[in-house]
């Protein structure tokens, strides 16, 4: 990878965003909208917080919080290189580990494993309980989306467009696809979602593929748009953060104006809706979620692709992906608010504050709990009080 795609792939938003102003049918810079006085309509409390390390800063780290598959045990890293694992209930440390050297994207958790990637592109892979390094692959990039790990396997997605299957046992290398890299990363990629029989990959060129899981074969490939641009920064075309898998129904969203609903067994567009967003979407039962390039929040009913509301009040404020949880959706802004609208109308219920720095990556749901974790470090957990 070239050093100019390198430092591309890592601007901070705000010079991202200058540089995408005017280009076609972006949007141009916003100042962000203040925060409109309201009543709450629900209380949302916030159950415990801590410091996980230095943060992401000003740049598009992919470092969230996860939860196990209990949900008893949330696990977060720093950028700084702490990884470390909490009770998800009280909060109560239950082990913490350093491993010297930076951290772009992680953790990622399952099989009583944990994963993370670091700058130098290399690949780690810790016991979920004490966090003791089981091994390690280098890789040929960083990463910016957090690794999967799932039936087995550890799943990586890197920056310049290549896609790693690994045994999480023993790291054994299953299989390796690389896709054309453009001349410019927009920010990263989305992670990638893995299922027993497939693995569904968005990639830096806007293409979303349908990969078999034993063999690393393609089963489908398709573009979410093509970019008429005349020049590589109008011709960015990337996958946004996020995808979601409902059933058979994948979900996903791009810069450039594409929000579709793919079949997974072909490929084939289902529906498909004009949507532009940086932040990515995620999927209920009935509806999909997803925050607009102008943080302008969009449901769409989850299959027919038909709008159910649109929220327009916090425009600028570089919302995350709207994430369900209990009756509301909610989604984190870049002065550390978290907003929790109705998810019926899209109203404003309840407000709370995380942090003085962004929240850049969306907040994670788990047995009634909320975790969110802002770019300063700070990983906080809410539940919303009963009636």
């Amino acid at each position: 990878m070239s050093r100019f795609r390198l430092a591309s792939a890592l601007l901070a938003p705000t010079v991202l965003a200058t540089l995408l102003s005017g280009c076609g049918n972006r949007s141009t810079v916003l100042p962000p909208t203040p925060l409109k006085p309201f009543h709450p309509r629900i209380r949302v409390i916030r159950l415990w917080a801590h410091e996980v390390g230095s943060g992401a800063g000003g740049q598009r780290y992919g470092l969230v919080p996860v939860v196990n598959a209990l949900g008893t045990v949330v696990f977060a890293a720093s950028r700084g290189g702490r990884v470390a694992a909490w009770q998800a209930q009280s909060g109560r440390l239950l082990w913490s580990v350093r491993i010297g050297q930076v951290i772009t994207a992680g953790p990622g958790v399952g099989d009583g494993r944990l994963a993370v990637v670091t700058r130098r592109g290399s690949l780690l892979v810790l016991n979920a309980k004490n966090g003791r390094l089981l091994w390690r692959k280098p890789l040929l990039s960083f990463a910016l989306a957090p690794p999967v790990i799932a039936f087995g396997r550890v799943i990586v997605l890197t920056g310049d467009s290549r896609l790693w299957a690994f045994s999480a046992r023993r790291g054994t290398l299953f299989w390796k696809l690389h896709e054309r890299e453009p001349h410019l990363l927009l920010r990263g990629n989305a992670p990638p979602i893995v299922t027993h029989h497939a693995v569904y990959a968005g990639f830096n060129d806007g293409h979303v593929v349908g990969i078999a899981a034993a063999t690393g074969h393609e089963l489908w490939h398709i573009p979410l748009a093509y970019s008429p641009g005349h020049n590589e920064v109008q011709r960015m075309v990337d996958v946004a953060w996020r995808m979601a898998l409902h059933h058979h129904q994948l979900f996903a969203v791009n810069d450039h104006g594409r929000l579709v609903c793919l079949s997974t067994h072909t490929g084939k567009r289902i529906w498909s809706r004009h949507v532009s967003s940086l932040a990515g979407l995620s999927v209920g039962e009935e509806n999909v979620y997803v925050t607009g390039a102008r943080s302008v929040v969009r449901v769409y009913d989850r299959t027919t692709g038909l709008p159910i509301w649109i929220n327009p009040d916090f425009l600028g404020r570089r919302l995350t992906a709207p994430v369900p949880f209990g009756p509301t959706v909610a989604t984190g802004d870049l002065r550390g608010w978290v907003e929790f609208l109705s998810r019926q109308t899209g109203h404003l219920l309840d407000r709370v504050r995380a942090g003085e720095s962004a929240i850049q990556q969306p907040p994670v749901t788990a047995q009634g709990r909320l975790f969110v974790l802002t770019s300063g470090g700070h990983l906080v957990a809410y539940r919303i009080a009963p009636r």
